[in-house]
Parts: structure tokens; sequence; C-alpha cells
């Protein structure tokens, strides 16, 4: 593993120092708080890697934390553990971005390789993102593509536009006509690899394997891992989620970000 540095965000003193002195002894660099404003505090005043906070505890919500924690930084990793997590609170989790929710008590060497995949994938989006701004730098400088619009803000990025929906990719910003949408990490992401395929049916367990990374989940997971997020996505885009226009379901086959809307 490498040397990222680690935020823990626990209330049990004891808990906090001793996951500290174990993920310091495996070389990694940590630094703790007890509560979510103390967490922030440091989120704030310097970049981390990963977070590593408890579900529910006395003093610290593990969902509020996650939620801000991402909304200022979107790359940041987020590992939840917790005792008995309920089947809402991993939705939440997950539609917050959280990396992986771990159930104590853990087997060993659980904590270190899920610590070890989740930086190593913070590292290789980074890296991807880094090489997306090159080439979106270089082919500015060929053609202006037709059918797009670009902001001025730094270097110049392609804007997705369909129908009244406007997706700002690396801004990770969302509106629809006028209106901001205030996305989750997951829903945002969730949109927008609808998006990407406008008016193609795309099946749950294609989203739960490409878009919320469950690879092994049964079709029954998936539609139920899917099925939540995008209902809590149409009653954020929907002008009336009870009768969707934009996300449509297609039975038996998945759902579609249809352009007719």
């Amino acid at each position: 593993m490498n040397s990222s540095h680690i935020l823990i965000a626990m209330s049990d003193s004891v808990e906090r120092m001793m996951l500290e002195a174990r993920l310091r002894s495996a070389g990694l660099v940590t630094s703790s708080a007890a509560r979510v404003e103390s967490a922030l505090s440091l989120l704030a005043a310097e970049p981390y890697a990963l977070l590593i906070t408890t579900l529910q505890s006395p003093g610290l919500d593990g969902i509020a934390l996650l939620r801000e924690a991402r909304t200022r930084d979107p790359e940041l990793e987020v590992i939840l553990v917790a005792t008995m997590p309920t089947v809402e609170a991993l939705i939440a989790a997950l539609d917050y971005g959280a990396y992986a929710c771990l159930r104590q008590p853990m087997n060993p060497g659980m904590l270190e390789s899920r610590i070890s995949a989740a930086l190593e994938r913070r590292r290789l989006r980074l890296m991807r993102t880094n090489i997306l701004h090159q080439l979106s730098a270089q082919l500015l400088h060929i053609a202006e593509p037709e059918q797009r619009t670009y902001r001025a803000h730094g270097a110049q990025v392609p804007l997705l536009r369909i129908g009244q929906l406007e997706l700002d990719p690396v801004r990770r910003r969302a509106n629809f006509g006028q209106r901001l949408l205030e996305l989750s990490h997951g829903e945002f992401d969730l949109l927008l690899y609808l998006a990407l395929r406008d008016n193609q049916v795309i099946s749950v367990e294609q989203i739960a394997r490409d878009v919320m990374g469950h690879i092994r989940c049964s079709a029954q997971e998936a539609r139920d891992l899917v099925k939540a997020r995008i209902y809590r996505l149409r009653r954020k885009i929907e002008p009336d989620p009870e009768a969707p226009a934009l996300i449509i379901s297609v039975r038996g086959a998945g759902y579609m970000l249809t352009t007719s809307a």
C-alpha cells in the first residue's frame, strides 16, 4: 500500500486509536477526528485520499459526513464500517459514493485489502481524468465539434446536452432548463451513464455493474439497488416523478433516458 493520507473519523477514542496504530504499522499516513465538524475542518485544511468512518455512532453520522465530504471533494474515497447496517443505510452509502461498507467484526486483512483497492481506484481515476483533460485540450486546438457548447473556466471542456438536460462531467453539475439539479455523487454517475446512452435500453445488471460497481450481485439484487437509485433520481429531475417522462422503465429489459421529453 502507498502512503496516501487517510482520515479516520470515529467517535470511539479506543477504536479510533487502535485503527490509527494498525494503519500506521502498514506504512500509511493517518489523521483522526471524533466528530463530523472536526473531520470536515481537517478535510478543508488539506487533501485526503481516503476517509474511514463509522456508519452511525454517538456524535458522528457517517452518511452525513460522507455526503458533505464528497460534495467538497468528489475524488475522495470513503469506506464505512458498521456493526448492523440496515439496507436503507447501505443504499444511502452507495448513493453518495462510498467505496465500501464493511460489517464489523471484519475478517483479518479485509480492511487493509479494501483500503489498498480504494487507493488504487483513486489513483487510476485521477490518472484517467488527467489524460482526458490533456486530450480535450489537444482536440480543441484541432477543431470545434459541432453541436457542442463550452464554458470558459480555465481549460475548456465539453458539455453534454440532451433536450433540456445539460451535464458538465468535469464539474459534476447538472441542469434541467434553468434549474440546477442537486444530485448526489451516485445520482450524477447514473444520470451521466444514461445520458451517454440516450434512447438506449440498459439492463439493471449492466447499470449495477458499470455504475455501482456490483460485479457479482444477483439479478434480484441488481433490480433492488438500481430501482432505489432510479427512484431518487426521478424525484429530482422529473417534472412529475409519478409519471416519468425522462427516465423510462422498459418492463423486463431495464431503463433508458429518452430525448423526446
